[in-house]
């Protein structure tokens, strides 16, 4: 259960600062604001929710301090064009900072596999999602962008990761207000639809691939291997309405959110519901069952979460055996 906190703070402040910053977004039409409309409404329920410091006491915080410079890398992406679509590798980037602080616990060779996954999918979004948007309305693409990155914080958040499951929510919500202020410009011809997706497809699956691998490996029950990657490409899928026949967009749109809300929610439901049943009742052994255990804990050593020390040098060199 969340508590009111999570709820107003981390799930809910997002969303209203998103929705906030889009009524100047729409009165000015600063479209090229929109990637920073997304990592400020992001990093308003991630502060008040956690007070990450710098540097990070806990290296899932680098997902907050990251925020900044992919802003800028969105409006730097929407404004140079589809020839800049490698910038979509920041994810990899991303991915590598977080899970750098455990690599005693996880392994190098881990995290660069990892780091080059998430960097694929973020390369292969930032092709096909402004692609897409010639044929899809960008409303509808945000639109289940925000239905995935929702599902994938449900799944974090039944896989034992609670502060990336809310923060994650909150994206959800701040992703849900951009894509019903798109819509409203779009209906008034003040939105390009490929730039304003190719901006913020870019912080979106950085995000993604954030929360996924700090829910798959800090954790002792993380992600399970199957759903990193599931997760990771499903944004992919909104790409395949797009060759859906018909003159008006549309039915894309919507055939977009359907199949991609549908592979994602079909997992992350069933997955809250056992966990769910695992947290009514303590002795049952069904939660450990969500997610398979990472090569660290596979070698005995323990998870990063279970480092009781507040000193970083201690928790590390726990992690390493050392102590």
């Amino acid at each position: 259960m969340l508590t009111d906190r999570e709820i107003y703070l981390g799930i809910a402040l997002p969303g209203l600062v998103s929705a906030a910053l889009m009524l100047i977004v729409v009165w000015r039409r600063w479209t090229i604001a929109l990637p920073a409309v997304l990592g400020i409404a992001f990093m308003a329920g991630y502060w008040f929710l956690r007070r990450p410091e710098l540097p990070p006491q806990d290296g899932s915080d680098w997902l907050f301090w990251m925020t900044l410079p992919l802003m800028l890398g969105g409006m730097v992406f929407q404004r140079l064009g589809a020839r800049w679509a490698a910038m979509g590798a920041i994810a990899g980037v991303l991915v590598f900072v977080v899970l750098r602080p455990i690599t005693p616990a996880i392994g190098l060779a881990t995290i660069w596999k990892s780091s080059a996954i998430a960097a694929l999918w973020g390369t292969a979004a930032a092709i096909m999602l402004p692609w897409a948007a010639r044929r899809i309305g960008a409303a509808w693409i945000l639109g289940a962008l925000s239905s995935i990155v929702g599902a994938t914080a449900v799944l974090v958040l039944s896989s034992n990761y609670r502060a990336y499951g809310v923060v994650g929510m909150g994206a959800a919500t701040a992703i849900a207000a951009i894509a019903l202020g798109i819509g409203w410009m779009a209906r008034h011809g003040d939105d390009n639809g490929p730039g304003s997706v190719r901006g913020l497809s870019v912080v979106v699956v950085v995000i993604l691939a954030g929360l996924l691998a700090g829910g798959r490996f800090y954790p002792r029950t993380g992600v399970s291997p199957f759903h990193f990657h599931v997760f990771g490409v499903a944004p992919l899928l909104i790409a395949l309405a797009y060759f859906a026949p018909g003159k008006r967009d549309w039915p894309r749109g919507v055939l977009a959110f359907v199949l991609s809300s549908t592979v994602v929610w079909c997992i992350a439901i069933p997955l809250a519901i056992v966990a769910k049943h695992a947290a009514e009742t303590p002795d049952s052994h069904v939660l450990p069952r969500l997610g398979r255990p990472a090569p660290g804990e596979e070698s005995g050593r323990p998870r990063p979460l279970e480092i009781e020390s507040t000193d970083a040098s201690v928790a590390v060199e726990h992690l390493a055996g050392e102590v």
